[in-house]
């Protein structure tokens, strides 16, 4: 009978803690996959027209410069193939500008010559060229400024002193 009072009392105490939620029932026990399941978002965000055309400027702001870094490394390449590795170039949307130190073996004009034609190729669209010739000690001692247009026609007629004393920039 002892027993039998156990079990009763056992039972109650069961019933208690599902009926409180202390205790899960056999069917509480393992969550279905539907339950646990993350739920599915559909949605993708429309952005707005303001910030589809900063995404688009921002975009083109980076392939610009990555164009204009690879033609840096061009031009300069190109001087240094030519004798002249004591360069720099800085080449953007509206201007070029290349400056150098005149190597001891290669006359000034065809120097001036040879920079200018890289300058006038690398991005004829280009609004100005700048061309700047330095001594040793690193000191501009020339500066010439013309356009690629001015550039085209000077090679085409072979009067390229005409082109450097039309565009010499006083220094200083």
């Amino acid at each position: 009978m002892m027993y039998y009072m156990q079990l009763r009392i056992f039972a109650a105490v069961a019933v208690a803690l599902i009926l409180f939620g202390c205790l899960a029932s056999p069917q509480q026990a393992t969550p279905s996959a539907e339950a646990t399941a993350t739920p599915v978002v559909t949605a993708t965000p429309t952005p707005t027209p303001e910030l589809e055309e900063q995404a688009k400027k921002e975009l083109a702001a980076e392939e610009s410069e990555d164009t204009a870094i690879k033609m840096n490394s061009e031009v300069y390449a190109a001087m240094v193939e030519a004798g002249i590795p004591d360069a720099l170039v800085d080449i953007s949307e509206d201007r070029i500008v290349i400056g150098f130190v005149l190597p001891a073996d290669i006359p000034k004009e065809n120097a001036l010559g040879y920079v200018a034609g890289l300058a006038g190729e690398a991005l004829p669209e280009s609004k100005t060229v700048v061309v700047q010739l330095f001594g040793d000690d690193g000191k501009a001692l020339e500066q010439y400024e013309t356009t690629p247009a001015k550039i085209k026609a000077a090679a085409e007629s072979g009067d390229a002193a005409k082109l450097l004393s039309e565009s010499k920039v006083k220094i200083g």
